[in-house]
């Protein structure tokens, strides 16, 4: 009995479709809170949340499970961009 093969998709039309969600989510996300990511920000998360200070990373190889928003990180302390309560630039 001859195994099935499962035959790889030369189409990358899902990977650039779903890096061009990200790049929406980021612009939108920097005209939300006027604030370019890469740079020094203070912020608040939502909750009991820490105070964080740091630059201000996106998190792009994290996935994303909401689909909204984008998966951020100042340091090593991971967040999701609906996790902030207030956020202000440093630099």
């Amino acid at each position: 009995m001859k195994q099935p093969t499962l035959e790889t998709a030369v189409d990358e039309s899902g990977l650039a479709h779903w890096k061009a969600e990200g790049e929406v989510a980021k612009r939108e996300f920097e005209k939300r809170w006027l604030v370019p990511l890469g740079h020094r920000v203070r912020l608040t998360l939502l909750g009991d949340g820490p105070e964080l200070e740091g630059l201000l990373i996106h998190d792009a190889d994290r996935p994303n499970k909401r689909r909204t928003g984008l998966c951020l990180r100042i340091g090593s302390q991971r967040f999701h961009s609906s996790e902030i309560a207030s956020l202000v630039r440093m630099d």
